[in-house]
């Protein structure tokens, strides 16, 4: 009888421990993949990001500071007000502050690109303009080293315009590629301004 009532005990802790370690594990998931990325900002298994999870409690925060850098002309106070209040968080570098202004053509049925050579959470305010038509873009980046590998943060068509602020996720190269699909020539001014190693047409 003794024998009879072991086993059933001994069967319950076995599915205790492991009810236990399963529980741990899915808590551990979940700290890792939403309560980290949405809460602290920090995603340390770049689900949070790809789950749209990274930046949902501050985006009430962060669009009235986005609306205003995007409308600001590109000087040095409207880069000391990104660099000191993004919902709360102070952000500073050692970084020289950086301004470049260009001015391109882009013939029919042709493209051409513009990159910045960024660390990881370096940032800067960008403003591009169009005359004579409208044109596609992709707003990407890639790593160093890196061949045909690319990460697109924006793509578009049909744009005279944009403005906005930039934040690098990863140390490499981001940019632009512009294509004008018109049968007219199209001259794009870009205005940059913030903390980056130079800009260059690859």
């Amino acid at each position: 009888m003794t024998i009879q009532q072991d086993i059933p005990q001994t069967a319950s802790k076995a599915q205790l421990i492991r009810q236990t370690l399963v529980a741990f594990v899915v808590a551990l998931v979940v700290l890792l993949v939403v309560v980290l990325p949405v809460e602290f900002q920090r995603d340390p298994t770049g689900l949070g990001a790809a789950l749209g999870l990274t930046g949902l409690t501050q985006a009430d925060a962060a669009e009235p500071l986005a609306a205003k850098e995007a409308n600001a002309p590109l000087t040095n106070s409207s880069i000391t007000s990104s660099a000191t209040s993004a919902g709360g968080e102070h952000w500073q570098t050692d970084s020289q502050l950086q301004s470049d202004q260009l001015t391109l053509t882009l013939p029919p049925r042709k493209g051409l690109e513009v990159k910045a050579m960024m660390h990881e959470g370096q940032r800067f305010i960008y403003q591009w303009q169009a005359e004579g038509g409208e044109l596609d873009f992709d707003m990407h980046g890639e790593e160093p080293l890196a061949v045909e590998d690319f990460t697109s943060f924006w793509e578009a068509k049909g744009y005279a315009s944009a403005q906005g602020s930039f934040t690098a996720p990863f140390e490499g190269s981001h940019g632009w590629y512009w294509y004008n699909p018109g049968t007219e020539a199209v001259t794009l001014t870009l205005k940059i301004q913030g903390f980056y190693q130079g800009v260059y047409l690859p």
